[in-house]
C-alpha cells in the first residue's frame, strides 16, 4: 500500500519544506570516507537511501543523505538521522531510539516513524563502512583505498587470508561475526577493500535490523516482507 500524501501530516509537511527549501542535509560532504545504502521499500519501488559520512577516530564529524526515488517520509527520517548521528561515535548508532527522531521532528507522526529504522540502518551501514575500511588498512603503512585490491595488500595465500580474517573478526567480535572460507577465498583472490567492505556489512546486516527494531524504530511493510521472503 502507497504511504499517505505528505500533506496530511502537518508536522512532516513543515520538515518536508524545510529540506525543500533549504536542502537541509541533502548532499555529500566535502571530504567523505564512508558510505552506506539501504533499499528502504524493496517491491514496492526502488528506492535507495544513501548516506555519506566524514568520519575521524570512529566519530561522526559530519553526515549527509541522498535518496533515489524515494518518498518524503524516507527523506525526512534521513534528513533527522543525519542530525542526530553527528558526534556520536560508529558504536552508538545503534543506540538510536524513536523518541529522538521524534523530538528532531517536533511530533509523533506514524509514516516517519516507519522509516527512522531504514534511516538508522543506513547509518549504521555506513559507519561499518569506515571501521572495515580502517581495519583492513592497520596494519599498512600507505594509504588504502576503497578500490585496492585486497591482493596488492599482501591478503593473499593462506597466512593473508587468515590475517584479514583475523583482523576483521576480531574488530567485529560483538557482531559475532564468522566469515566463510569460501567467501573469503574470492574476496581475496579477486576484491577490492570495497568489496570487502560489502560483504562484511551485509553479513552483520540481519542483526542490526533486529536491534533497530528492538528500540521501536520502525520499516515500511514491503521492507519486512522483503526481508521475510529471505529467510
Amino acid at each position: 500500500m502507497d504511504e499517505p500524501p505528505i500533506q496530511e501530516s502537518r508536522i512532516g509537511f513543515e520538515y518536508y519544506n524545510t529540506i525543500i527549501d533549504t536542502g537541509s542535509r541533502m548532499g555529500r560532504p566535502d571530504f567523505f570516507n564512508a558510505l552506506g545504502q539501504v533499499l528502504a521499500c524493496p517491491g514496492r519501488s526502488s528506492d535507495h537511501v544513501y548516506m555519506f559520512m566524514h568520519i575521524e577516530d570512529s566519530v561522526i564529524k559530519e553526515a549527509k543523505w541522498q535518496c533515489h526515488m524515494c518518498d518524503p517520509w524516507m527523506q525526512i527520517a534521513a534528513d533527522i538521522a543525519c542530525s542526530l548521528v553527528k558526534g556520536l561515535k560508529t558504536s552508538e548508532i545503534l543506540d538510536l531510539k524513536l523518541p529522538q527522531y521524534e523530538e528532531k521532528l517536533g511530533g509523533k507522526d506514524f509514516v516517519v516513524a516507519s522509516h527512522t529504522g531504514a534511516a538508522t540502518l543506513v547509518a549504521y551501514k555506513a559507519c561499518m563502512d569506515y571501521e572495515v575500511k580502517e581495519t583492513i588498512k592497520s596494519d599498512q603503512e600507505d594509504k588504502v583505498s576503497p578500490k585496492s585490491a585486497l591482493s596488492d595488500l599482501g591478503y593473499t595465500g593462506r597466512d593473508g587470508m587468515l590475517r584479514l580474517k583475523r583482523l576483521i573478526e576480531s574488530r567485529f567480535d560483538n557482531e559475532q561475526l564468522k566469515i566463510p572460507r569460501a567467501r573469503l577465498e574470492s574476496i581475496c583472490a579477486s576484491g577490492t577493500v570495497q568489496d570487502c567492505s560489502s560483504m562484511v556489512v551485509d553479513m552483520i546486516e540481519r542483526r542490526a535490523i533486529e536491534l533497530v527494531k528492538a528500540n521501536d524504530l520502525g520499516f515500511p511493510r514491503s521492507f519486512d516482507e522483503a526481508l521475510d521472503s529471505e529467510a
